[in-house]
C-alpha cells in the first residue's frame, strides 16, 4: 500500500496543474518522498504513458494516458495539436501528401491531413474511415496489435477487395504485418484505391501501445522506390518524434 500511495502522491501533483514540468529533485520535494524513489516511479509512470519526460534527462509532465479515459474527440484535439508542428516540417521536407490517423476501435480515422502542392495530387476525404488491412496508415497499426487484438481483429471484420491488389487473405495479411513489423514502416500500392501508393510508420504511446500512425501518400508514379527510400528517414524521425512526446522511449 505504501508504494501505492506514492504513485498516487507523485500523480496528484501533476494532476493539481496538468501543465507543470518538474525535475526528480522538485516531485521528490513535493510529494515527500526520497528521491531516488521519485525517480523510480517517475521513470515507470513514463513507461506506462501517465507521465512523459522531455529526452533522457529532462523534467516531467502529464502523458496523454490520461486522456485515455476522457471522450475520443478531446483525445484527437490533443493528439492533434501535439503532432501538428511534426507534420508541417515533414511537409516540407517531402513534399507529398500526408495524413495523421488516430486509431479508433478496428478502423483509423484522419486528425491532420495535408495535400501536396502537386498537379495530379491526393485529395482526402471528409470524415472517411480508413480501413487497417488495405491501406499502409492501418497496417502499420496492425503490425503492432497484440496476438489477442489481431484474433478479435480477424473475427471481426471482413477483408473486403477494393481493387484486384487488396490483400482479403487473413493468413496473407500476417505475414505482410511480420513483415512491416520487422522493416518499421508499412507500404501498400493500390490495395485501397487504384493507382496509389502510400507508407507508414506507427505512434507509439508505450512499447506496447499502439495510438496511430503518419502516413505518405502519393500517385505511383511518383512515389518511386527511389522516392521511398528518400521519404522513409524523415517519416520515421516524424514518427518517433511524436511518439517520445506520447511517453514511448523507443527510436
Amino acid at each position: 500500500m505504501k508504494t501505492v500511495d506514492s504513485v498516487f502522491d507523485i500523480l496528484e501533483i501533476f494532476l493539481k496543474d496538468d501543465e507543470r514540468e518538474l525535475s526528480v529533485s522538485e516531485i521528490a520535494k513535493l510529494s515527500g518522498q526520497h528521491p531516488s524513489t521519485s525517480n523510480r516511479i517517475a521513470l515507470a509512470l513514463v513507461r506506462k504513458g501517465y507521465l512523459k519526460q522531455a529526452g533522457k534527462r529532462g523534467k516531467y509532465s502529464l502523458g496523454l494516458k490520461f486522456y485515455t479515459y476522457n471522450n475520443m474527440s478531446k483525445r484527437k484535439i490533443m493528439l492533434r495539436d501535439l503532432a501538428r508542428p511534426y507534420i508541417e516540417q515533414l511537409s516540407k521536407e517531402v513534399d507529398e501528401s500526408l495524413a495523421l490517423d488516430i486509431l479508433d476501435g478496428f478502423i483509423a480515422r484522419h486528425i491532420i491531413k495535408i495535400s501536396s502542392k502537386h498537379i495530379l495530387n491526393i485529395y482526402f476525404q471528409d470524415d472517411i474511415n480508413v480501413d487497417l488491412y488495405c491501406t499502409a496508415s492501418g497496417k502499420a497499426m496492425l503490425a503492432n496489435f497484440s496476438a489477442k487484438q489481431l484474433e478479435k481483429y480477424r473475427k471481426q471484420v471482413s477483408l473486403v477487395p477494393f481493387t484486384n491488389k487488396t490483400i482479403t487473405n487473413f493468413e496473407s495479411l500476417k505475414k505482410d504485418l511480420l513483415l512491416t513489423k520487422k522493416r518499421g514502416y508499412a507500404f501498400e500500392e493500390g490495395e485501397r484505391s487504384e493507382g496509389v501508393k502510400s507508407v507508414a510508420v506507427p505512434i507509439m504511446e508505450t512499447e506496447y501501445h499502439i495510438v496511430g500512425s503518419v502516413s505518405i501518400i502519393a500517385p505511383s508514379t511518383r512515389l518511386t522506390t527511389a522516392k521511398i527510400k528518400e521519404v522513409i528517414p524523415p517519416l520515421r524521425r516524424c514518427a518517433i518524434e511524436i511518439s517520445n512526446c506520447l511517453g514511448y522511449l523507443g527510436n
